[in-house]
Parts: C-alpha cells; sequence; structure tokens
C-alpha cells in the first residue's frame, strides 16, 4: 500500500505539468516521423520497423524521465523530506519508478494508432490471390502484441537504469547524459560491428557482451519468441538496478 501512495503521487504529478505533454508530443512525433517515412518509402506495411526505433529514440526519452526522479528531488531540497516519511526506502524507490514506468507505457501504447494504419495498408484477400499465395493478406497480430511487451520491458530496463544513475546526482544534465551514454554503450555492444571484432579475438568474450546487452533479448521477445529467458533478464536488470536505487538513496547518512 506505501508503494500505490508514492506511485499516485509520482504518477498524477507527470500530468499536473506541461512536461507529461511536451514529452508525448516529442515522443510521438519523433517515432511517427520516421516511422511514416519508412511505411509510405519502402511501401511494406508491417509494424517491425516501429518497434526497432524504440531502442534508439529510448536512449534520449527515456533519460528525459528518469533524470528528474532523484536529481530534482536532491535539487530542491525534498529529498531528505521524502526518505523521513514512515515507510521504507524501498517502497519510495519503487512506487517512483512504477509511476514513470507507467506514464511510458502509455507514451508507447499510444503508438498503437499505427497497428490500424498499417492493417489498413494490407492488400485484400482478392489482391492477395492475384499477386500469388505467399502473399499476407493481413496483419499478424501477435508478434506486434510481442513487440509492445517487449518495448514495455526495454523501456523499464532503461528506466531502471536511469533512476539508479539519478539518484547518485543533484544535477539532471549530469544524470541525462551519464544515462544516455550508459544506454548507448548497452546498445553498442549488441551491434554486429563490434560483436564480430570481439569475436574474432575472443569468442568467449563477444558471447558474454551478446549475452549482456538488451538488443538481443528485445528483439527476441519483439519477433514474437516467448522465451522465459528474455523476461527473466529484463526483470533481473530492473530489480538489481533498484536495489542498487535503494542503497544509493539509503546511503544518505
Amino acid at each position: 500500500m506505501k508503494i500505490w501512495v508514492v506511485f499516485k503521487r509520482e504518477f498524477w504529478n507527470y500530468f499536473s505539468s506541461p512536461i507529461a505533454s511536451v514529452f508525448l508530443f516529442l515522443f510521438l512525433l519523433l517515432t511517427g516521423y520516421y516511422f511514416a517515412e519508412w511505411l509510405f518509402y519502402y511501401g511494406e506495411a508491417e509494424m517491425r520497423p516501429l518497434f526497432q526505433l524504440f531502442p534508439i529514440t529510448f536512449l534520449f526519452i527515456v533519460p528525459a524521465v528518469s533524470m528528474r526522479i532523484w536529481a530534482e528531488e536532491k535539487r530542491s531540497g525534498t529529498f531528505e523530506l521524502i526518505l523521513t516519511l514512515p515507510m521504507s526506502d524501498g517502497a519510495v524507490v519503487w512506487g517512483k519508478f512504477l509511476a514513470a514506468w507507467a506514464f511510458l507505457t502509455i507514451g508507447i501504447l499510444l503508438t498503437s494508432p499505427w497497428v490500424v494504419v498499417v492493417n489498413w495498408l494490407t492488400l485484400s484477400p482478392e489482391e492477395a490471390r492475384a499477386l500469388g499465395p505467399f502473399v499476407s493478406t493481413s496483419l499478424d497480430i501477435g508478434p506486434v502484441i510481442m513487440g509492445y511487451i517487449a518495448s514495455i520491458f526495454l523501456a523499464g530496463a532503461y528506466l531502471a537504469i536511469g533512476c539508479y544513475l539519478s539518484s547518485l546526482t543533484k544535477h539532471q544534465l549530469v544524470a541525462f547524459l551519464t544515462t544516455a551514454a550508459f544506454l548507448g554503450v548497452l546498445l553498442f555492444i549488441s551491434q554486429d560491428i563490434f560483436l564480430e571484432r570481439i569475436e574474432n579475438s575472443a569468442p568467449w568474450l563477444g558471447k558474454f557482451f551478446y549475452h549482456i546487452s538488451l538488443a538481443p533479448h528485445f528483439d527476441s521477445i519483439s519477433k514474437g519468441v516467448f522465451d522465459a529467458k528474455d523476461f527473466a533478464y529484463f526483470i533481473s536488470i530492473i530489480v538489481i538496478f533498484l536495489e542498487l536505487n535503494r542503497f544509493s538513496v539509503g546511503y544518505r547518512d
């Protein structure tokens, strides 16, 4: 219940200022512009390119949300006040995280009208039969649902990292830059150009970097593959960094 108290306070704070509207507008504008450009340029009616945009757009959007979670509290002088409330540090940490995660989830789900657009652009049965037996006539909704689930979990993992790094400073800009840089490194070490060079000299190290990076687990789920190991990975990242967050804010004396 104490987590719920913190959650409600933080969640409604996002909508009591223009920050939420600006964030949602920029996020939808950024993803919508590039997805529409891809969709109408290549003429392929599928949702996967939208999900492939999220790991990159989250590099800027998630740090912009997480940077204020603790840094703003320290800057404004309310940090100590919050942590003297009759609740555990863990309840405060999780309440703040869940509120921000719910806010990001709303932003992600607001891209769902693209599902309607893409489905509308698919071929009719008559057109598909004219082009051949291997042409799809409708959007496969299963991978789309898994793509959104993968995006939400990826945002949660990014956010947990951002919450921890935000708790280490009182400067929002520092929190933003360090989070963006850290997430950028995690994304980079999953790219083929990096992994191929590492595997040429140390194959075991290439496999290690592959398994600890976020992108492969995100790609697996977003393709519609339900593997418990991928979900366990994201949950582990969230729990580990929120525990680090709890230790960080608890070490305030």
